[in-house]
């Protein structure tokens, strides 16, 4: 698996951790701004002994060889980072909440979740619990591989 990551806070740092002990190729990642990004990369490739890359944006984040994009942002980020990953037919492991908008009534959330999961021809996972999520998440994607 090869991921790349929007947000590197709390959950983006978990998600580092974990996915890096899995085994997952962590390619880099994408943070509010890139002054933020370059030290947060910084930081856990010295943690954590990677290469991961700092990206100035996500244009540039989906033109690198990933298959999988995990949405650690903030909340008022993942539907864009969301339909940008189902566009470009990434796997998606998304955290809680799956996507949140107040302009939206309860039938709109509904039916713009409906649609992103069924013109999605990739994985999407939504993250509720942090136990075993990267093993099992790997577990799954490599499944799909050999099918």
């Amino acid at each position: 698996m090869k991921l790349g990551i929007f947000g590197l806070g709390k959950m983006g740092n978990l998600y580092v951790r974990d996915f890096k002990s899995f085994g997952a190729n962590i390619a880099g990642a994408v943070c509010s701004t890139y002054q933020s990004t370059e030290k947060k990369v910084f930081n856990l490739n010295s943690k954590y002994h990677l290469s991961m890359k700092a990206f100035k944006d996500e244009h540039e984040l989906f033109q690198q060889d990933i298959d999988t994009i995990a949405i650690c942002s903030n909340i008022e980020t993942h539907l864009k980072f969301l339909e940008q990953s189902i566009s470009q037919k990434k796997n998606i492991i998304c955290e809680k909440p799956f996507f949140w908008d107040k302009k939206l009534s309860k039938k709109q959330i509904k039916d713009k979740t409906l649609s992103l999961l069924q013109n999605n021809e990739k994985k999407i996972t939504v993250n509720l619990s942090n136990i075993y999520l990267a093993e099992k998440y790997i577990e799954i994607v490599e499944k799909r591989k050999l099918k």
